[in-house]
């Protein structure tokens, strides 16, 4: 925060400001919302969504640490490549799984709570949405890094009383 916002604060002052937005809010819906009903409800799309989301912070993340175009000699090689590799895609597939399975708290239960026409419209949905989600993590992963960037470059220097890391 202190880099990216050029915001100064003392140390404590920030974790008590960034749990306060993280958790006030949590607190303000359950006691707007005492039934646990919807609170859980709640709860299981909350988490889901997160479980989506998550392939599509990761995966990049994963692609930039491997190429050398971005990291330079701290480029991820041999084993650790690998590693990377798989751990990419387990974080998908168990994403991948839970959304689709019944008891994941998405597509699955709809898909098994549906009747007739309507649940072959969530199964059409659900094979259209693991295609479309598999195709973006696989292409992103194995798709060649074509735009190079200065490879990153650390230099150590003593500033306000400490040492900062600066990358050019």
């Amino acid at each position: 925060m202190d880099g990216f916002l050029n915001i100064r604060m003392p140390m404590w002052a920030r974790a008590v400001m960034t749990r306060s937005i993280a958790i006030v809010p949590c607190i303000a819906f359950s006691a707007a919302f005492p039934d646990g009903l919807v609170l859980n409800q709640l709860i299981n799309w909350v988490n889901s969504l997160l479980g989506i989301l998550l392939p599509f912070a990761l995966t990049p993340l994963v692609k930039y640490n491997l190429s050398e175009a971005y990291m330079g000699k701290y480029a991820a090689k041999g084993w650790e490549k690998w590693l990377m590799y798989f751990l990419a895609m387990a974080v998908w597939f168990v994403n991948a799984l839970s959304l689709s399975y019944p008891g994941g708290g998405f597509m699955g239960q709809l898909t098994v709570d549906a009747q007739g026409g309507a649940k072959a419209g969530w199964i059409i949905l659900n094979i259209i949405v693991q295609v479309l989600y598999l195709g973006w993590n696989a292409h992103c992963l194995l798709s060649p890094v074509t735009r190079a960037m200065k490879p990153i470059e650390e230099e150590r220097v003593w500033k306000d009383g400490e040492f900062a890391v600066v990358c050019h």
